[in-house]
């Protein structure tokens, strides 16, 4: 199926740098009491960077679905189609390790072939 119009468009828009500084250190959001599950929030152009190599055991994400929701901003930047998201995620993964990543339904085929590049 090609791809619309539209979502052509969108990623043409955003394929230019991250603008947002990355923060200057990594804190957690949150850290269970076992200290074994740790969630951080942010941007993951600016957060993975930021994280050393082969650290976790799963990347569990939840991506924008890329369909322009509501005509909100946040629903538009491209990064689950981007290779370079998830290049990222592999390099801070552990050899082995899981990942999840949700898709909206008309939209995670294009989500899938950007993992697999």
């Amino acid at each position: 199926m090609p791809m619309s119009r539209r979502t052509a468009e969108q990623l043409e828009q955003h394929q230019e740098p991250v603008p947002a500084t990355p923060p200057a250190e990594l804190r957690p959001y949150w850290r269970s009491s076992c200290g074994r599950a740790t969630v951080y929030v942010g941007d993951c152009r600016n957060v993975m960077p930021l994280m050393g190599a082969d650290q976790f055991h799963a990347v569990v994400t939840d991506p924008p679905y890329e369909l322009g929701f509501m005509g909100k901003r946040w629903d538009g930047t491209g990064v689950a189609y981007d290779p370079r998201t998830w290049e990222g995620a592999l390099r801070v993964a552990l050899p082995g390790a899981h990942l999840l990543a949700f898709g909206g339904t008309r939209t995670a085929h294009r989500m899938t072939c950007a993992i697999e590049a």
